[in-house]
This record gives C-alpha cells, sequence and structure tokens, in this order.
C-alpha cells in the first residue's frame, strides 16, 4: 500500500489480505505505571475490560497515552505485514493567564511579588509579557523582571533603571502564555 501524502510505502504486500485495520487508544490524566514499571489500566478512562476504546480524532484531556493497533491478515501465508513506525502529531492547546499585579517590594524574600498561576495548569513553564501600567516615578524608567518562574507560579521584581531602587507600588499587567 503506497501512501502518497508521505511519499513512502506504508505496508508491503497484497493490501487485499489487510481485511481490518483498527486502531485504539485509552488515555489517562494520571501516572498509570506501578514502581516495577507494569501499567494500572484502573487509571485509564473507560469501565470495559483493558480500557482501548476506537480512536476518533478529537480532543482529549490526559497525560499518558497508549495505542493499540490490530491488522487482521486473511492472507498470513502469503503476505506478510510489519509496522515499523507509528507516527502521530499531540498538540496542546495554547493556555493564557492575565493578571494585574501592584508590585509589593517586600512581599517574599528578595523583595519579589508573588504571582500564583496554578489554576491555569500550564504543562510547561510559560512566556511572559509585562507591561508597566502606572508607577510613581514614569521619569526613573521602571522595569519589570520575572524571576523563578516554574509551571505553577513566578515572582516579579521591579525597580527603577536610573538607580536600581525598587519601584513599589507600580502597577503591572502581567501575560503567560503556554502549554
Amino acid at each position: 500500500f503506497s501512501d502518497a501524502s508521505v511519499g513512502s510505502t506504508t505496508f508491503l504486500g497484497d493490501s487485499n489480505a489487510l481485511d481490518t485495520s483498527v486502531i485504539e487508544l485509552r488515555t489517562s490524566e494520571t501516572d498509570p505505571f506501578f514502581a516495577n514499571g507494569n501499567v494500572n489500566i484502573s487509571t485509564f478512562q473507560g469501565n470495559l475490560g483493558d480500557r482501548f476504546q476506537n480512536f476518533a480524532v478529537g480532543d482529549r484531556r490526559a497525560r499518558f497515552f497508549q495505542f493499540k493497533h490490530t491488522v487482521t491478515n486473511s492472507k498470513p501465508q502469503e503476505v506478510n505485514y510489519t509496522l515499523d513506525k507509528f507516527e502521530y502529531t499531540v498538540d496542546s492547546p495554547s493556555k493564557e493567564f492575565r493578571t494585574r499585579v501592584t508590585f509589593a517590594g517586600d512581599s517574599d524574600t528578595g523583595g519579589n511579588t508573588a504571582v500564583d498561576y496554578t489554576s491555569t495548569d500550564f504543562f510547561d513553564t510559560p512566556t511572559f509579557s509585562a507591561t508597566i501600567v502606572s508607577t510613581a516615578n514614569v521619569s526613573a524608567a521602571p522595569v519589570c523582571f520575572v524571576l523563578g518562574s516554574t509551571r505553577t507560579g513566578a515572582n516579579i521584581n521591579v525597580i527603577f533603571s536610573s538607580n536600581s531602587e525598587p519601584a513599589v507600588g507600580t502597577v503591572v499587567d502581567l501575560i503567560a502564555l503556554g502549554t
């Protein structure tokens, strides 16, 4: 079977011998592995048998997944099918967190102000955009830094670029973008 979309041969042999090809999927939001590496199927969604379900394109919420591909060959003495590559794409939707923060300058060690975005449930550490909205001393040119960012939170520090003093009371619009 020649797959022109990728310019390669998918199956070698008489494609009439391929009676069925079924792809199934099971997903889990929690780690399905025991300490010894075996799979705890009770963590997967679904309630029948091994919890595999017929695959259909669509959105799913999962951190772990497994595919099962079943090929039925009606002529096993004549045709041998070998699956040597199974390609798939996982696309996570973009997430955005927006907040307006007033830099306190004393809320934790180092004078940083903490920002918690746990509710956004980023998979990885997001990227940031910070805009100074208002400040007590515009001519001192305040600058905002995002420090110690993780997937659940970060700290901001705002200083005046003219003298490196904390710009306490400066209001910052913070946007975190990620997946």
